[in-house]
């Protein structure tokens, strides 16, 4: 049962009131997290500055074998700590998603399930391996520079995985084990170009940021990028692909997607004030390479938007998620892309992506020129950009084909009259 505290507020309960309130969670979900905090705290007579993972998951076996905790409150429990330890706290081992599983072994995920009370929300989180460190050394080198919290997960998990195939610290192991760490990813493991580069980034970093070994960046060799060019949907395509997304919030955010030619990571962390109805453009905060930029706001975008916000009334996200306080995940938009998909009975082998690769091409169709189409996708190099003239139908199909020039009477299919069979 939940026990109202009438203890002193403590600044670290301040703390959690504040950041509760930046993300405008309703009072009864802030009493309700307090609560549980508090309780997790009084167990172990201790702030929970002081506990860790070991200690959540010992008072989620006391929740469960002695105080007979109820699902609910077990849910309850859950999102109040992750929110306390990943927010107010930003522990690292809390930041992953992989800290949080469930006895299942299945990562906690943003679900679109509904906002809480009630939500799915996994049980406590198994106790996380102690940083060790050189990994703490290479975070707070990746601080240093700014990196995404995205991009050092990534590189933190492959340099694992490099370790781990190994048995060994990566301080103890030189090139013959990277060279024969990135042999076994492509003749077993059958990695991915993306999975073998961004191995390459994670290594190249730490040999050369965090080991100081500059010397062994000429032995990461990187993998050749294939020359693959985007799936691009025809306009009569993406008319039928959105007509076949019923949920509102989820056609609305697939179509400003397409119509501001946005990354699903860019269009799911859209807040109410980047849509510029004034100037009518859109601001795109920390795009990919954490660079900002403007976008043309559709006027017909925005009278869809303008309804969509009469209808489910959007406070901080602009597309809020299933938890109080986040926005959408990437994984629940694909998700809802590949059923759309099927719906639509689009048999071109497109994804999420493709979206963002139909507005450039056009975009690049329509007349617009190369530079322009550059600014809007938000790319470094033009070079980049200049692949869609590789797809746009006005490039491919600009020249006439020599069969064209040939005599008429060479396209004509010759009538032979078959053989007579031969039964001997």
């Amino acid at each position: 049962p939940s026990m109202k505290s009438t203890t002193r507020t403590t600044p670290l309960r301040q703390r959690m009131i504040d950041d509760m309130k930046a993300r405008h969670l309703r009072p009864d979900t802030q009493q309700l997290y307090l609560n549980r905090v508090a309780e997790f705290a009084a167990h172990f007579g201790k702030s929970p500055e002081l506990l860790g993972p070991e200690e959540i998951h010992t008072y989620r076996a006391h929740l469960i074998v002695q105080e007979k905790a109820t699902g609910a409150v077990l849910k309850e429990t859950v999102s109040a700590l992750r929110f306390l330890y990943r927010v107010t706290l930003g522990n690292p081992w809390a930041i992953a998603d992989t800290v949080w599983i469930d006895d299942a072994g299945a990562a906690a995920k943003d679900s679109e399930g509904p906002p809480f009370p009630g939500a799915v929300l996994p049980p406590l989180p198994c106790p996380a391996a102690p940083t060790t460190p050189l990994r703490q050394r290479m975070i707070e080198d990746m601080r240093v520079r700014n990196f995404a919290l995205n991009t050092q997960n990534n590189y933190v998990q492959q340099v694992a995985k490099f370790s781990e195939y190994h048995g060994k610290s990566p301080e103890l192991l030189g090139p013959e084990e990277i060279r024969g760490y990135q042999v076994y990813l492509v003749d077993q493991k059958h990695a991915s170009w993306s999975v073998l580069n961004l191995t390459v980034c994670a290594l190249r970093f730490l040999y050369r940021v965090t080991l100081g070994k500059g010397w062994m960046i000429e032995h990461i060799p990187y993998a050749r990028k294939p020359k693959k060019l985007p799936v691009v949907l025809s306009l009569e395509e993406v008319a039928r692909f959105l007509e076949a997304v019923l949920n509102i919030k989820h056609r609305v955010i697939l179509m400003i997607a397409y119509a501001a030619g946005l990354r699903v990571s860019e269009a799911v962390a859209l807040r109410i004030g980047d849509i510029d109805s004034d100037r009518m453009v859109i601001r795109v905060e920390e795009g990919k390479g954490r660079k900002d930029r403007y976008i043309g706001l559709s006027p017909r975008l925005l009278a869809l938007l303008r309804e969509y916000w009469k209808i489910v009334r959007p406070t901080n996200w602009l597309f809020p998620g299933g938890r109080p306080g986040t926005h959408i995940t990437r994984s629940a938009v694909q998700q809802v892309y590949r059923k759309a998909r099927a719906v639509a009975g689009l048999r071109k082998q497109a994804t999420a992506r493709s979206l963002r690769h139909s507005f450039a091409t056009h975009l690049l169709e329509a007349g617009t020129d190369v530079r322009t189409i550059q600014i809007l996708l938000g790319h470094r190099s033009l070079e980049t950009t200049a692949r869609y003239m590789h797809v746009s139908t006005q490039t491919v199909r600009a020249a006439a084909s020599p069969l064209d020039s040939l005599p008429s009477t060479i396209l004509e299919i010759p009538v032979t009259t078959p053989p007579k069979p031969r039964h001997f």
